[in-house]
């Protein structure tokens, strides 16, 4: 089995990392991701979206796709 890259790491360190994902990533899910020293497993405690849309936006019905 191949693993499939899901995204980019922004940033890690000893409190934790940043990762970039199109994936909704589940908490308490697993993730692996290697350093330029080292393999790292470790487990998703928190997400948030990398970008936020304000209600008004969201709410808009004459938005469309395209």
């Amino acid at each position: 089995m191949t693993p499939t890259p899901l995204g980019i790491v922004l940033r890690h360190d000893k409190t934790g990392f940043a990762f970039i994902t199109r994936e909704h990533l589940k908490t308490w899910e697993f993730v692996h991701y290697q350093t330029d020293r080292q393999q790292i497993l470790c487990r998703v405690a928190e997400t948030e979206p990398l970008t936020e849309y304000p209600a008004e936006f969201l709410l808009d019905t004459g938005i469309t796709l395209g």
